[in-house]
């Protein structure tokens, strides 16, 4: 099992959230997510490798210092550009279900802390160190602290 991980400072690069992306007309919206991806791409080949093992279980963190932005507004569209940087650089193969296995999203607020995005590609199977991880309710998430996770998978 090989895991990856990237940080993405959200101080310093501005992901849109969905409402942002889609209040866009069609081309301006097309044109700003191929520039994203383009810069995403970047940091992507220059921090990782290229995905061995399929399936492939995706996670990200996301920090913020406040909760004025919906959870799935900034997730939807994030994890879409992201999804689509890492099929177009290289990294992943492809992005359906042959290729990934699990999305899972948590959410964690502290204003003493910088904004940022914490992927974690994790290859192959992952189930002997984190069974129940496909459930809603497992882990480390909903309740516990000052984050939730929601189990996409």
């Amino acid at each position: 099992m090989k895991v990856q991980q990237l940080d993405l400072d959200l101080d310093r690069f501005k992901l849109p959230n969905i409402n942002q992306l889609f209040s866009q007309h069609y081309y301006r919206r097309n044109k700003t997510k191929s520039e994203i991806e383009t810069l995403l791409g970047i940091f992507f080949k220059r921090d990782l490798q290229a995905v061995d093992q399929y399936p492939l279980n995706i996670y990200f963190e996301w920090w913020n210092r406040h909760k004025r932005i919906d959870p799935d507004n900034q997730a939807g569209a994030g994890q879409k550009v992201i999804l689509d940087a890492l099929q177009g650089c290289g990294i992943i193969a492809g992005d359906g279900c042959k290729h990934i296995s699990g999305l899972y999203h948590s959410f964690y607020y502290d204003k003493q802390k910088e904004s940022l995005l914490r992927i974690r590609l994790v290859e192959g199977q992952y189930e002997e160190e984190n069974s129940g991880q496909g459930s809603l309710f497992a882990g480390r998430s909903l309740g516990a602290g000052n984050g939730f996770g929601l189990g996409l998978g």
